[in-house]
């Protein structure tokens, strides 16, 4: 109900905007469960990080085991984060809305198999791990850059907007992933931030404000479907 009140506050903001859909098709509610994909995986995610990092210390076997959920839970959030963006954008091109959504899930099972396999799961392989799933959400780039370029020449319509938050969004995972990787602040002062405001601690901040960045347009798409059909 929350969803669909803040859809509507932003459909009536889009009422300046000519529609060239059917007028009986126009005011038809999008399907909600792309959203929800996205919504349960970004929930999953950070639930299995919290039970990854409240357990790892119980014991080696445990934290083995732990780790490899949590990546579990990257994964699902990265695969699940496209749902929304891809099914609104590419609502009435069906053919390209499934060969990425496909491509997706395709290509995230493979990265998840891989991070999953014993052989991988030495620290120094952690620069390959890093990798794949940086490569497996740098994806988003080619239907981002498709819909942009094909969808709003047709009508005005909010993906300016949304290519504007999915570039913040990047920037905020980017960020995070460079101070975690760089452990600043505790490389310049070591043993000051042992509890608060460590990377790790900065780095679960950033993920968070993107995913919300990502709400926030996967949201503003869904309006816009609401209201043009």
């Amino acid at each position: 109900d929350a969803l669909d009140r803040e859809a509507a506050r932003l459909a009536d903001a889009l009422t300046t905007v000519p529609s060239v859909s059917h007028h009986d098709h126009a005011h038809e509610r999008a399907p909600r469960w792309p959203m929800y994909v996205f919504l349960a995986g970004a929930i999953v995610c950070l639930t299995l990080s919290a039970a990854c990092h409240t357990l790892a210390c119980v014991s080696g076997r445990v934290s083995a085991i732990v780790w490899r959920v949590d990546y579990v839970g990257i994964a699902g959030l990265i695969v699940a984060s496209f749902f929304p963006v891809v099914y609104y954008s590419f609502m009435c091109m069906p053919t390209w809305r499934w060969i990425y959504l496909s491509t997706t899930v395709f290509v995230g099972t493979g990265t998840l198999f891989v991070t999953l396999l014993d052989r991988f799961q030495a620290p120094r392989y952690s620069p390959l791990r890093a990798t794949l799933f940086c490569f497996l959400g740098g994806s988003g780039v080619f239907p981002i850059f498709h819909q942009t370029f094909f969808t709003w020449r047709v009508v005005p319509t909010p993906i300016v907007y949304m290519l504007g938050m999915e570039l913040l969004m990047g920037a905020c995972y980017l960020l995070g992933a460079v101070i975690y990787s760089n452990a600043v602040p505790e490389r310049w002062r070591p043993g000051a931030f042992d509890v608060w405001g460590h990377s790790h601690n900065i780095f679960h901040v950033l993920v968070v404000c993107g995913a919300y960045v990502h709400y926030r347009a996967a949201l503003m798409l869904m309006a816009w479907r609401d209201h043009h059909g």
